[in-house]
């Protein structure tokens, strides 16, 4: 073979394989459906590329009737913890992946699109005990999508294109998974009590309020914040001290490396410096349990301990959220004095005007 001849055939090759990547496989292209399936599951599991075929994250969705609870685990790595919207929406997208292209290949063309015992698989259970639909990833191309071929017998000779930050997010770091807030607040739901009680250099303050909602005349519900005397506190400064409860979220998790024993914090603050206790509409009352005492650098921040009744162990949240807390209290406590003097501040008097009469 002449070398003027071995460079057109190393072009044409390079050519073809550049055709696979941009627009497809070949000729063979079947007319896709919009999207691949409708399906639920509740097992998720992912396995990186490599030598190494073990499953790095786990995701699980527990539904009910009136909402669905995710946890994520990093098996060998990290405990099962509740999962945030990373772990939701993974769910919601691959019950209906979208069909980006669908074509029929070779075998020799396998190894061309990325696929091998070594690739990377996502592995999805219809049910946490049943057997998976195991999906293998390929090679991206440069619109964004990802070669994937399923385990199903009937589709070994075809590959559908599936956008790729489906498979992307799977190598996010840890915290993109795990749900940071304390409070979650599903949709149509509010807070219908909270009592807050913290200790300051002055003493021990404490305060409960409870939420009502009641029509006005055009039939929108609306909030009303109601002291333990039923005497109504002003909306702007009863929703800040509710914000600033809302705003709890995890700063650090007990697990991460590199950050100091949270138990050991916990134990050397000694006593709660706040316990806030909270009920959500159509969840069970919540108790958080912050300790001030003693505080530890995370990263930039200051972070104290935190304890709640939502999973059992300690992690930290900012050491600033606790003033927060209590400044917001202190707004309450101003604006209601005010309300209480001016409702006892005495009336003006009006000087009685009596008609003269002649004498």
């Amino acid at each position: 073979m002449s070398r003027k001849t071995g460079l057109i055939l190393g072009g044409t090759v390079s050519l073809i394989f550049l055709g696979l990547l941009v627009i497809g496989p070949g000729t063979e292209k079947t007319q896709p459906d919009q999207i691949i399936w409708k399906k639920e599951f509740e097992k998720i599991e992912y396995i990186p590329a490599g030598k190494d075929r073990k499953v790095t994250i786990s995701l699980v969705r527990q539904n009910s009737l009136t909402r669905d609870d995710f946890t994520v685990e990093f098996p060998g790595q990290y405990q099962s913890r509740r999962g945030g919207y990373n772990v939701k929406n993974t769910f919601t997208d691959f019950a209906k992946p979208r069909n980006m292209g669908q074509y029929k290949i070779k075998p020799e063309q396998e190894t061309e699109l990325g696929f091998s015992p070594e690739c990377a698989e996502v592995l999805l259970y219809p049910s946490k005990n049943s057997k998976p639909i195991r999906m293998q990833i390929g090679k991206k191309n440069s619109a964004g999508n990802s070669f994937v071929r399923l385990d199903a017998e009937s589709k070994k000779d075809e590959v559908v294109l599936i956008p790729a930050y489906l498979f992307d997010r799977f190598t996010k770091p840890i915290k993109d998974f795990r749900e940071q807030r304390l409070l979650v607040y599903p949709t149509d739901s509010y807070t219908q009590e909270l009592n807050v009680k913290v200790k300051t250099a002055t003493g021990e303050k404490s305060y409960f309020m409870r939420q009502v909602r009641e029509k006005n005349k055009d039939g929108i519900e609306m909030p009303r914040w109601l002291d333990s005397n039923g005497q109504e506190i002003p909306l702007n400064q009863a929703n800040g001290l509710e914000n600033a409860v809302r705003e709890l979220q995890i700063l650090e998790y007990r697990d991460t490396i590199g950050v100091a024993n949270a138990d050991d914090v916990w134990n050397k603050a000694a006593e709660d410096s706040a316990v806030i206790k909270i009920k959500i509409k159509g969840q069970d009352e919540t108790t958080i349990h912050l300790r001030s005492r003693y505080a530890v650098q995370v990263g930039k921040e200051a972070a104290i301990a935190v304890q709640s009744s939502i999973e059992p162990g300690t992690d930290f949240v900012r050491a600033t959220i606790e003033k927060d807390i209590t400044d917001r209290m202190g707004t309450i406590f101003e604006a209601m004095e005010r309300k209480k003097a001016e409702a006892n501040k005495p009336k003006p008097t009006v000087p009685e005007i009596r008609e003269k009469t002649d004498k």
